[in-house]
């Protein structure tokens, strides 16, 4: 008789929920200045960055702000599906 093994499947990291197309990126600091949780930082010589991508609750304000469409929010990822379910479940309350 084998004895049970206790395995932890392997998990990737999260993807991060931001992403920054650095070329595209001409450094107004707009996305950085606006984010409401300090997800986006920047070095005096390079692009934007994501510097804090656990904070992100996907409101998309940067994604909607920038001006060279250079960043995009991920759908259905752990923080985009955490934020629309606390959006479904408050329009559920409503009716």
């Amino acid at each position: 008789m084998r004895a049970a093994v206790n395995q932890t499947p392997h998990r990737e990291p999260a993807p991060d929920p931001v992403s920054i197309r650095g070329a595209w990126c001409k450094r107004c600091d707009i996305c950085v200045h606006f984010c409401p949780q300090g997800v986006l930082g920047r070095d005096e010589q390079g692009p934007v960055r994501v510097v804090a991508p656990e904070a992100c609750n996907a409101c998309r304000l940067c994604e909607l702000l920038c001006p060279d469409f250079a960043i995009t929010v991920k759908e259905g990822g752990r923080v985009a599906r955490k934020a629309r379910g606390k959006t479904d479940a408050g329009e559920r309350s409503m009716r």
